[in-house]
């Protein structure tokens, strides 16, 4: 065989009788990315959803604030405008250093934005969000976007939270195609980053 173009591995034809150069082919892709370079008010990552998958695994870490604010996200449409409302609840646990812990849950609906939790980043990345969050949907009409997500966070109160919650977009007459994120009161982001992958069926 000649060589290959960038990116091409070596394998098999569908005949399985000959080796041919293609693209590699996986179940989980990534399909956007963000690190903090500067101080932003907002990030709107674009052409983040499409037909393409239906479910999607988002994740943000060492995400911190100039101010002592309750990080959050939403879906925007390819005009940039956000629709419906999101429901969420949540199972969560707290403790400082072993001192001092307990547990309990929290339901908040007709939010503007998905939060994934109701605690607030301090300044550096000793005060930092980390989350898992996993979207169904984001793309599809005619029916609700449900998320999971999973948290932790050493809040400004210098308390560790850990946060389960579940909850849904309940705007289903449109597609959305970006992810925009920042905080409660409009602080600026200004540390993080952020991975978006596409998971196949």
């Amino acid at each position: 065989l000649a060589k290959g173009t960038a990116a091409q591995v070596l394998k098999m034809n569908t005949a399985a009788n000959a080796p041919e150069w293609g693209n590699l082919s996986s179940d989980c892709v990534k399909v956007a990315s963000w690190d903090f370079s500067s101080a932003a008010a907002s990030v709107t990552l674009s052409n983040v959803f499409s037909n393409d998958y239906d479910v999607y695994k988002i994740h943000f870490f060492g995400m911190h604030c100039a101010a002592n604010e309750q990080f959050r996200w939403r879906l925007l449409d390819s005009s940039g405008n956000a629709h419906g409302n999101y429901d969420s609840v949540a199972q969560y646990s707290y403790s400082d250093e072993g001192s001092s812990e307990n547990h309990s849950y929290s339901d908040n609906w007709n939010m503007s934005y998905a939060r994934p939790i109701f605690e607030n980043c301090g300044q550096n990345n000793e005060r930092s969000l980390a989350t898992d969050a996993t979207l169904y949907n984001p793309y599809k009409t005619s029916q609700k976007r449900w998320f999971v997500q999973n948290s932790i966070i050493r809040s400004s109160n210098g308390y560790t939270y850990g946060y389960a919650a579940s909850g849904s977009n309940n705007d289903e007459a449109n597609n959305y195609t970006q992810l925009q994120f920042n905080y409660h009161s409009g602080g600026n982001i200004t540390g993080g980053h952020c991975r978006v992958y596409g998971m196949k069926n």
